[in-house]
């Protein structure tokens, strides 16, 4: 699926939508409407934020469970092996495994979920 705006960039844009919007002053009562209106729309989308970056990170566990199912494998091989390329795919696996891991961490560590509370 193709996301047109990424999680740190829809970030940054709420924030600067947010900055800039509350610079316009409006002559009339609905101002107040106004800028509680924006307070939950940036409120809401921080926390839509939040979710698809635990959806992604979670994603990410999805990943290194099903890689894990295959490495079950590496307990039948022995040193003996004549089939070498069973080496060279469980070392993929690793790696596949440990990139997994590597991005859910940067997720789990993105400004979306350890910037401020909404």
């Amino acid at each position: 699926m193709t996301t047109l705006v990424e999680v740190g960039d829809a970030t940054d844009l709420v924030t600067r939508f947010e900055a800039l919007m509350s610079t316009v002053h409006l002559d009339c009562a609905c101002e107040v409407t106004f800028r509680g209106a924006l307070k939950r729309f940036t409120s809401l989308e921080h926390r839509r934020l939040k979710r698809k970056t635990l959806a992604d990170a979670r994603g990410r566990k999805d990943d290194i469970i099903a890689r894990l199912a295959f490495l079950t494998e590496l307990e039948s091989l022995t040193g003996g092996e004549s089939d070498r390329s069973a080496f060279a795919e469980a070392a993929s696996l690793f790696k596949e495994i440990a990139a997994a891991a590597h991005e859910a961490a940067d997720l789990l560590r993105s400004r979306v979920l350890v910037g401020p509370s909404y």
